[in-house]
């Protein structure tokens, strides 16, 4: 989606949250029908609120005198760089991954990447990716098929010019493409530069940890992005897992852009239904709430290593505290901004240091 495209979003209250159990479960055409669903990029559940991203002004009449119970707040009309934060930003590197945020290329552009395997591999066009949008939504799990969009294989091998992204495009490594469609996360906020320095050093030979756990579980993966990243790095089996249509959509889309759709696997769910999912690696980049529930359901306890970010500096202590009520741990890594605290967690067992 280009930095100057239409949103219209609007914004509906549902009342009863029972009220929102079609539009979770539903595809758009059935609470829309075809006409409508055909101009929607996507829809949003929050609390007791329905959001639909139209491509342009739609009339809703028939909708809420099919749902009378729904209550129209408020329309929103913007652009997209008003929605996505960050919209246009150039590439950037994390170690050996370099971060190519796609907002919507035009027909032909290709999309610069410099491969760790295979170099001049076969890629495709950006444009394709756009493409693989629909496609993404038909799967359960994104990795049901490849889909002949591709813009990247497993190694990252990518093409294009640095002439088209400028001089911050140097070096070597694997290219990761990130379209965060309408969801939250193309790589640049700090709570995910924190976790994607993680798992550099978790995965990348010579640092001071360098174990390369070969399966890890996403916990409300967002775009998909650290997902990708640990798939990029190695790990053989990622699960990522996330409640918002937007972020599901656009993580499955991510996943088929780069590649990976055979790794990496996206499903709408909520955190705690997978607590216990197995994976030697956990990655949580997820408010407090949800990490307070996810530590009563032992989420963190049968692992080798544990990312967790999305918490404020205040809220630091009392995950860790909430933590080591339930199980032994040491802090290998952590890292602090102005508004937020990442840690890289390696819980031990009995006396084991």
């Amino acid at each position: 989606m280009k930095p100057d495209t239409d949103l219209f979003i609007y914004e509906i209250r549902t009342g009863d949250p029972e009220n929102l159990a079609k539009f979770e479960n539903d595809p758009p055409e059935s609470f829309l029908g075809q006409e409508l669903a055909a101009s929607l990029y996507g829809h949003h559940l929050e609390a007791d609120f329905l959001f639909l991203f139209f491509e342009r002004p739609v009339e809703l009449g028939e909708f809420f005198n099919r749902f009378p119970q729904l209550e129209l707040r408020q329309i929103h009309e913007l652009k997209y760089s008003q929605w996505q934060d960050g919209a246009g930003s150039p590439p950037f590197a994390v170690g050996p991954l370099l971060i190519v945020p796609v907002f919507g290329l035009s027909a032909g552009q290709e999309v610069l990447g410099v491969g760790s395997g295979a170099q001049g591999a076969e890629a495709g066009r950006a444009s394709e990716a756009e493409s693989c949008q629909a496609k993404a939504s038909e799967a359960e799990v994104g990795g049901q098929g490849e889909s002949q969009g591709e813009v990247s294989d497993a190694s990252g091998a990518v093409k294009g010019k640095a002439s088209d992204f400028g001089d911050r495009v140097v070096g070597a490594g694997p290219a990761l493409l990130i379209d965060p469609g309408l969801a939250f996360g193309f790589g640049g906020h700090p709570t995910t530069l924190a976790c994607l320095e993680f798992l550099v050093r978790l995965y990348r030979p010579g640092t001071t940890v360098s174990v390369s756990p070969e399966t890890a579980l996403d916990l409300g993966c967002g775009t998909g992005i650290l997902a990708l990243a640990a798939a990029r790095l190695g790990a053989k089996e990622v699960f990522g897992l996330d409640h918002s249509h937007l972020a599901v959509d656009a993580a499955r889309l991510n996943a088929r852009a780069n590649g990976l759709g055979g790794i990496v696997k996206v499903k709408r769910a909520l955190a705690q239904e997978y607590a216990l999912y197995p994976a030697k690696l956990v990655m949580a980049n997820i408010p407090l709430f949800v990490l307070r529930d996810l530590v009563g359901l032992g989420a963190f306890g049968d692992r080798e290593y544990v990312i967790v970010s999305g918490l404020l500096p205040e809220e630091g202590e009392i995950f860790l505290d909430l933590l080591s009520k339930k199980l032994k741990y040491k802090i290998l890594d952590g890292q602090r901004s102005d508004r937020w605290i990442s840690y890289l967690l390696k819980p031990t067992f009995g006396d084991d240091d």
